[in-house]
């Protein structure tokens, strides 16, 4: 069954925070890694760390062009049709493995201790909905003091053989599972916006923006979305809609930008008009 509530007990103050593809990679380009941000995004973690604004820290991350293109270019997202599929799948799970251990590196780097962990290892799906998961390895590496590396995947699905289970829905997932305090979704612009920012200039951000209220169709579409098998912006909000009663309880939730350095910092330690809060 899907995970909508806590049911581990963790740490009040632990944080789940979504590295986005299109704030790590080039969407435009397959398999294009955007080295310099991932390194900035590794010492932001690192310092916010530091300053010890959380006690347990969750990583996941998307997958990008080291996912999306070979997703969609042979269907995937459609879930299992013909055999021939399958070694396209084979392909697209080894070029996101280079998105993973490049991630791992730069965290490594910045010596913080993270481990990684493949949801199609630990997840079952039915009809694209999470059936049944096995998460106690998650916590225990959680409870030493790791911070398990998470990114999206392709579940089993034993209604459509196999799906595409994105970075957001696994960020979601986890926040309410583990009851984190934070889940913050990272990408790359600063925000939900009434329009595209990246073609309309005046196009306005939301400081806070509803889940059920109105202005929730008029949020923006990603420029990426017809390479984006997660629906981009659109796909980002239907996967915070389960934790509309967890936010509405205590659950703090935004979106921002780390493409700008200082804005995750600045976000923890309780500035404002940084990204877009969402609420219930």
């Amino acid at each position: 069954m899907a995970i909508h509530a806590a049911v581990y007990s963790m740490s009040k103050n632990l944080a789940v925070i979504k590295l986005g593809g299109a704030l790590l990679t080039d969407k435009q380009r397959p398999l294009t890694l955007h080295q310099s941000i991932l390194n900035q995004v590794a010492t932001e973690v690192r310092r916010c760390l530091d300053a010890a604004l959380f006690d347990r820290l969750l990583l996941v991350h998307g997958v990008g062009s080291f996912g999306h293109f070979p997703v969609v270019q042979h269907r995937l997202h459609k879930g299992f049709k013909s055999p021939s599929q399958l070694i396209h799948l084979t392909y697209a799970q080894n070029s996101v493995m280079q998105l993973r251990l490049a991630i791992a590196e730069a965290f490594h780097n910045e010596d913080v201790p993270v481990c990684t962990i493949l949801p199609s290892s630990c997840m079952l799906a039915s009809g694209s909905v999470l059936k049944s998961s096995y998460l106690d390895t998650i916590a225990g590496f959680l409870e030493l003091g790791m911070a398990p590396l998470i990114g999206g995947d392709v579940l089993v699905d034993d209604q459509d053989g196999f799906c595409v289970y994105s970075g957001d829905k696994i960020a979601v997932d986890l926040a309410l599972y583990f009851g984190a305090s934070r889940l913050i979704l990272t990408t790359a612009v600063d925000g939900i916006y009434d329009r595209d920012p990246m073609t309309s200039p005046d196009a306005r951000r939301f400081e806070r923006f509803s889940l059920s209220g109105e202005g929730g169709s008029s949020a923006q579409s990603d420029v990426n979305l017809n390479v984006d098998a997660s629906g981009a912006m659109e796909g980002k909000l239907a996967a915070i809609q389960p934790a509309r009663d967890a936010i509405a309880a205590g659950l703090r939730v935004y979106v921002i930008s780390m493409r700008d350095e200082g804005n995750l910092l600045a976000l923890l330690n309780g500035e404002q008009g940084i990204g877009t809060q969402l609420v219930p």
